[in-house]
């Protein structure tokens, strides 16, 4: 579940091609650790009846890692086999069914939140905060950029957090859903007595 750095020192002019000479030195491992409230929202979303897959441009192994710290499954599949994936139908199943996705690129979040949409007619939403994001945020029916997120992302969405962290986003779906709750038995009650 690490990003690892390989490290490089040069002996001589490293501007130059001809007399620098490179030498590894070392690999350096980062985490770089889930905040405590997402597993908590993925639980509160999962409980929701809202399905949450992971779509990430990190290698399949360290989104494998991440899912598992927040509580989802790790049933990750790379981007390529997205873009690679011969026959159509098996490509759509595999979106379907995929707990996420990592090493992907910008066309893949697009493509995956576009076959949810059209294809399974499922209702979507994305989160993001760069400008890779922005396809997949202005393709998703509820596209919703993150506390901090690139201007490209802000106007790709449809709402902007403004707290850190994704537990605003239950809040989004849980209260118009009270409020659907308390509208429809009203309605119906005017309806029957007119």
């Amino acid at each position: 579940g690490y990003k690892t750095i390989a490290i490089a020192v040069c002996e001589g002019d490293c501007r130059t091609q001809d007399e620098s000479i490179w030498k590894f030195v070392g690999l350096m491992p980062m985490l770089d650790p889930p905040r405590e409230d997402t597993p908590a929202t993925i639980a509160s979303l999962h409980h929701a009846n809202i399905s949450v897959k992971m779509i990430t441009g990190d290698h399949v192994n360290v989104g494998k890692e991440t899912c598992r710290l927040i509580g989802l499954g790790t049933d990750l599949h790379a981007g390529q086999d997205i873009r690679d994936a011969a026959n159509p139908e098996l490509r759509k199943q595999m979106i379907l069914k995929a707990d996420g996705f990592g090493a992907v690129l910008p066309s893949d979040k697009r493509e995956v939140v576009m076959t949810l949409k059209n294809e399974f007619g499922l209702v979507t939403g994305m989160t993001g905060d760069g400008v890779n994001d922005a396809a997949a945020l202005s393709a998703a029916q509820v596209g919703i950029a993150v506390e901090g997120a690139t201007d490209a992302a802000r106007n790709a969405a449809d709402l902007i957090l403004t707290k850190p962290g994704l537990q605003p986003i239950y809040g989004a779906v849980l209260e118009p859903r009270r409020l659907f709750a308390r509208v429809t038995p009203y309605v119906v009650s005017r309806l029957a007595g007119s």
